[in-house]
């Protein structure tokens, strides 16, 4: 008897600290998903000890155990309370998308703000909602856990896809370089290394093309032509 009224007691106290949390914060700085999870907490052990009939909280709702229950109500948690987070991340959601309207947003902005609540702010109140192509978008009420691993998978595949992306950044960018040099000068040590050569020319021809290796020694026939064609692109490209 002494163990399940200090369980009660301190039951209590959790609804009492829950209670101030929220009266020292704004529905926008409110942690939801930790008052969501306060509240299973408290019904699964009002269940334990016999208050509730409630079977099983995880079966419901994230918005609340027996949120959208057709009396109103289920295993004491008031409906409104627990359609709550749903509704005040919608009536925000609306009021993003009627400031930029308001403002000539770009369509980009808008759709960002629309992958924002899918992604951030669904995913927060327990709910995937997928895009699909040509259809309605599909959603379902997942587990937190899930949700989370979900989340991070995605946030490592966009990480690869930018890093993929800064790097043919970084190859045109090199590309474009490449292609300001003048052709006359493209063989000079100053561009070795833009063009990846290891070993500098020593002599030039009037044109440019080098004639002899960084020894002094005279390049062979093969080089000479290798050079000439390498020259002859450089201004087809900056012609073009």
């Amino acid at each position: 008897l002494s163990q399940g009224s200090g369980a009660l007691r301190a039951l209590e106290q959790l609804l009492r600290e829950a209670n101030r949390y929220l009266n020292a914060r704004t529905p926008a700085t409110t942690n939801r998903p930790l008052i969501l999870e306060i509240g299973r907490y408290y019904s699964r052990m009002l269940g334990v000890f016999g208050v509730t009939d409630t079977p099983d909280p995880e079966r419901y709702s994230p918005f609340g155990v027996g949120a959208g229950v057709a009396d109103g109500a289920a295993g004491g948690v008031d409906a409104a309370f627990a359609a709550e987070p749903l509704v005040e991340c919608l009536a925000a959601f609306r009021d993003d998308v009627r400031q930029l309207a308001a403002g000539g947003a770009d369509p980009q902005a808008l759709l960002k703000l629309c992958d924002r609540l899918r992604d951030v702010e669904l995913r927060a109140l327990g709910v995937r909602l997928e895009d699909r192509p040509d259809l309605p978008a599909r959603w379902a009420i997942v587990p937190a856990a899930e949700l989370r691993v979900e989340a991070e998978a995605a946030e490592k595949a966009a990480a690869e896809r930018g890093g993929v992306r800064e790097a043919a950044q970084a190859k045109e960018a090199a590309v474009r370089a490449m292609r300001a040099v003048p052709a006359g000068q493209m063989f000079r040590p100053e561009h070795d290394a833009r063009f990846g050569r290891n070993e500098p020319f020593s002599q030039w021809d009037e044109h440019g093309v080098p004639t002899h290796g960084a020894d002094g020694t005279e390049l062979s026939k093969g080089a000479r032509k290798k050079a000439q064609k390498a020259y002859d692109k450089q201004n087809a490209n900056q012609d073009s």
